[in-house]
C-alpha cells in the first residue's frame, strides 16, 4: 500500500529518530511482538496495525506509551476503505492522541493540483501550499483507491 503511495516505509523499526530517539524495543505488545508495524519518515508517523477488538487495552496502552505530541501514531483496524458522504462516517485507520483513540475520519488524500499525497482527516492534509486556492485534496482517486485496494489484499501477521 505504502509503496502504490509513493513512501518508503521500514518494517518494524527497532529505533525512529524524529525529533527525539525512539527506542521501539521498549515499546510491545503483551505478547512480545512489537507495536510499531510500519515506519514513514516523510510523515514523521508510525502505524500499528491490530484488530482493535482483539487485545484493544494492550495495544491502546502501548500506543499512549509512545505517543509524546511530536511522532504521528495511526491504528489501522481494519479493512481501508474511501470514505462516503456522511460526517458520522468512522474509518479504519485512528490517530492516536494521548490516551485517546480518536476516531475521526483519518484517511490519506492526494491534492488534485500537485498529486502531493497525505494524511488527515477526511483526507485534507497540510503537505502542499495548494490550499491558499481552496480545497485540493481528493480520499478517492485513482491513487488512493489503488493503494487502499493493494493494502486490503495483504495479509498481515500482527
Amino acid at each position: 500500500m505504502f509503496d502504490a503511495l509513493g513512501f518508503a516505509w521500514e518494517y518494524r523499526p527497532d529505533v525512529i529518530e524524529y525529533i527525539t530517539t525512539y527506542d521501539l524495543r521498549e515499546h510491545r505488545r503483551a505478547n512480545g511482538s512489537p507495536l510499531v508495524d510500519f515506519y514513514i519518515a516523510e510523515l514523521h508517523s508510525a502505524f500499528v496495525v491490530s484488530p482493535l477488538d482483539v487485545g484493544e487495552e494492550d495495544i491502546l496502552g502501548a500506543c499512549d506509551a509512545l505517543y509524546d505530541g511530536c511522532l504521528s501514531v495511526f491504528i489501522l483496524s481494519d479493512e481501508l476503505c474511501v470514505l462516503g458522504g456522511s460526517p458520522e462516517w468512522r474509518g479504519a485507520m485512528r490517530a492516536w492522541h494521548e490516551v485517546d483513540a480518536d476516531e475521526g475520519a483519518y484517511t490519506f488524500g492526494e491534492c488534485s493540483l500537485c498529486g502531493t499525497v497525505g494524511i488527515g482527516q477526511f483526507g485534507e492534509h497540510r503537505r502542499c501550499d495548494c490550499l491558499a486556492v481552496g480545497p485540493c485534496c481528493a480520499s478517492d482517486s485513482p491513487r488512493i483507491c489503488a493503494a487502499y485496494a493493494a493494502g486490503n489484499a495483504l495479509d498481515i501477521d500482527t
